[in-house]
């Protein structure tokens, strides 16, 4: 057998995987994590706070599947204004689940974007009013045009995009990027404008303070609350929580590091007020939403599942059109090491 190691690139990864086609890949990995089909134990953080960053370590396995991978991350917000980087660093390493050998190292920046992105759609198709007509995003980064791209593959009827950002000119890049899918995409100068009357409110900020309150948004608005994804972090005014059903991608590390840390670390919520995870809804286990006029919230952290099912499509299709570099990477394995 083979003891090459393929190696992608951001730019390989890209050929590879788009955000549409990461979408049923997405729904399938939240549906098998429902049915305790995946061993995923929480992600493991390391603050890094003189660098204002984190490192986080996300291993999984899906055993029907033979998918074997871990994903070491990097979050470090500044990276944009100051380094001319990503926030959002990665490295995913697919492995063969009966020696445990690399079968592929690949950047996990693009993967970590499309799936994020590919959750956020999944719960809008699960949870969001059918009829969702405007569509606003508070938070113009990565995660803002790739909320929208894959919220459009899924919600049909939407007509207006609102964007805002405390940066003037990442409101009207986003808007513009999709002023040719939508009737009206416009940047607004307040969170406030951004939501009224919206039906799809996506959160995608590293904010540690509420901006978006209850007075503001309507009965049956939908919320993709992606930004908050470590403790401390939150997007919502708590009243809002309080009046919604909330679903998550995963309870205990929603609970750690979710838009409901901060509620429920202050006993403003508890546990028993998140209605289920996403994956529950997908496998029929639990129901999503109840009536066109409810609140609905799901709250995204990111799970090692999700970027262990689309690493392996990545891997599998590299093989396939012969994508990639491939290395030698063990070498010699136990007789080399034994030699020396």
């Amino acid at each position: 057998m083979s003891k090459d190691t393929l190696i992608l690139t951001e730019r390989d990864a890209r050929k590879l995987v788009s955000i549409r086609e990461a979408i049923p890949l997405v729904e399938e990995a939240f549906k098998l994590k429902a049915l305790g089909r995946v061993r995923m134990p929480p992600k493991i953080y390391v603050e890094i706070p003189e660098y204002s960053g984190d490192l986080r370590i996300m291993p999984c396995y899906i055993h029907d599947k033979g998918i074997l991978a871990a994903k070491i991350v990097t979050v470090y917000p500044l990276n944009p204004s100051t380094r001319n980087l990503h926030t959002v660093l990665a490295t995913i390493i697919v492995l063969d689940r009966e020696d445990g050998k690399p079968l592929a190292i690949m950047d996990g920046t693009w993967i970590t974007l499309v799936r994020t992105s590919a959750a956020g759609a999944v719960a809008v198709k699960w949870l969001a009013p059918a009829d969702a007509r405007i569509l606003a995003v508070i938070g113009a980064g990565r995660q803002g045009y790739g909320q929208v791209e894959a919220i459009l593959q899924v919600s049909k009827h939407i007509e207006e995009i609102r964007v805002y950002d405390i940066r003037a000119e990442a409101s009207q890049a986003l808007a513009s990027k999709f002023k040719e899918c939508v009737a009206v995409a416009k940047p607004v100068e307040t969170a406030r404008e951004a939501v009224e009357d919206a039906d799809i409110i996506v959160t995608a900020t590293p904010s540690r303070k509420p901006i978006i309150y209850r007075l503001w948004v309507k009965n049956g608005v939908h919320f993709n609350c992606i930004g908050a994804d470590a403790p401390g972090k939150q997007e919502l005014e708590p009243r809002i929580l309080m009046d919604a059903r909330i679903f998550v991608d995963d309870l205990a590390q929603a609970i750690y590091s979710g838009e409901v840390n901060v509620p429920i670390a202050t006993g403003i919520l508890s546990r028993e007020d998140i209605a289920g995870e996403i994956g529950e809804v997908i496998a029929g286990i639990k129901q999503g939403r109840l009536t066109r006029d409810e609140i609905t919230v799901f709250v995204s952290t990111g799970l090692a599942v999700q970027d262990a099912i689309v690493a392996d499509y990545v891997y599998r299709k590299a093989l396939e059109t012969g994508i990639g570099m491939r290395i030698e990477f063990i070498n010699d394995g136990i007789k080399a090491i034994l030699s020396t």
